[in-house]
């Protein structure tokens, strides 16, 4: 099984993500008022899309290990499933967590360079 980050960079092309999200900052910063709204309107169902991703891939990934921790204890086929569907859970959790913390810190950013004057 792949480390946990070959999977998600398997899935998301992070450098791709990082150059559209300077991208858009920078367009957010110098364009028009209409063509950053357009731009903010775009990242967030972007940032959407990111969101449900990063969950899906973090619930598989926990589903995975925790599947592989019940074989390592020794469980039967029931407490496989049972830590591979906490393992599911915990995983999803973490995922959106993580995911909306990331995007939350990202509109701050905007939101203060459009309050900003200057």
């Amino acid at each position: 099984m792949p480390f946990p980050f070959d999977l998600i960079v398997s899935i998301i092309d992070l450098p791709t993500v990082a150059a559209s999200a300077v991208i858009a900052l920078f367009v957010a910063a110098y364009a028009p008022h209409r063509m950053r709204a357009l731009v903010i309107w775009i990242a967030q169902y972007a940032a959407f899309v990111a969101l449900v991703l990063a969950a899906a891939v973090a619930g598989r990934q926990g589903y995975a290990m925790g599947g592989a921790i019940g074989r390592a204890d020794g469980l039967n086929e029931l407490g496989q499933l049972y830590y591979a569907v906490v393992g599911a859970i915990a995983g999803g959790l973490a995922g959106l967590t993580l995911g909306a913390l990331v995007f939350a810190l990202f509109f701050v950013l905007i939101e203060i360079k459009e309050n900003t004057k200057g």
